[in-house]
């Protein structure tokens, strides 16, 4: 590991609750600490550079609801009457960090984020940006924030849909499940996006331990995000046809015909480093 004289290790828990932060130091023997001073810190991802965020609130709900009028997901250009410039497709993509994800945004409107912007306007994305975005102004405001990767249940009827949401830390020192991405009204999800159900969000870690138990089954748990990858095949003979399932063509109308998957991509459970 390296002649490192005092290093950390970051530790999931394998019951989907808070990681622990571990510090080795010789001598000393582990010392472990909790995530109080882990998750209020921005990382080289998350971090928004020289953001002025003194106009932004600062409750997440409305952070949530600013991120979602920043975003435009790569898939939801027919549902909001939006042709996707097939530029933009590839250099929202390639952003990693949040201040290139600011670059792109300024460039297309130089205004304040919380001013209303027209879809051409948005930065093009996936869920991973919807939160890691999510992440990063909560942390610049003052709550402590992280991304969960799991499995989706709002989008597919019947799938565990790969996906990402941000978890915003309460004054109690909970933890809560936000969805940038359905924050839009023509989702519909059936709860409040800034309180995911854990049912409707089951983490990876839970995912993977529900499918050795044989309590889940690993067919229904997959990638479903664009008709390119073509990633997610089920068991199930109502996903083994050439064409899509009829709630999958409704939650993604540009998703061809004739597709056909890989198999599941069920995976062992990610750690919840921070973003």
């Amino acid at each position: 590991m390296g002649g490192a004289s005092h290093r950390r290790v970051y530790a999931a828990s394998r019951t989907g609750e808070d990681p622990l932060r571990v510090d080795l130091v010789p001598g000393a023997g582990p010392r472990v600490r909790g995530t109080d001073d882990l998750f209020p810190r921005q990382t080289p991802y998350s971090d928004p550079g020289g953001l002025d965020v003194s106009d932004l609130p600062r409750d997440p709900r409305e952070l949530m609801l600013l991120v979602r009028n920043l975003m435009v997901h790569r898939l939801e250009g027919e549902r909001i009457g939006y042709a996707i410039p097939e530029e933009r497709l590839h250099h929202g993509a390639e952003s990693r960090y949040v201040t290139a994800l600011l670059r792109i945004l300024r460039a297309r409107r130089d205004a304040p984020l919380t001013r209303r912007r027209s879809s051409d306007e948005r930065f093009v994305g996936t869920c991973r940006d919807f939160s890691l975005l999510l992440c990063s102004l909560p942390r610049a405001t003052g709550t402590p924030s992280r991304i969960r990767g799991g499995y989706a249940t709002c989008f597919v009827e019947g799938l565990h849909d790969d996906h990402r949401v941000t978890e915003y830390r309460l004054a109690d020192g909970t933890w809560r499940p936000a969805g940038a991405q359905v924050a839009a009204a023509f989702h519909d999800v059936p709860f409040d996006p800034s309180d995911v159900p854990r049912n409707r969000f089951p983490v990876s870690g839970q995912a993977w331990r529900a499918c050795r138990a044989g309590t889940a089954d690993p067919a229904t748990f997959g990638v479903w995000v664009d008709p390119v990858l073509r990633v997610c095949r089920s068991s199930s003979p109502a996903w083994s046809w050439t064409s899509p399932p009829v709630t999958a063509r409704k939650r993604f109308p540009g998703m061809s015909e004739g597709w056909r998957g890989r198999g599941n991509t069920v995976r062992p459970p990610r750690t919840s480093r921070p973003s």
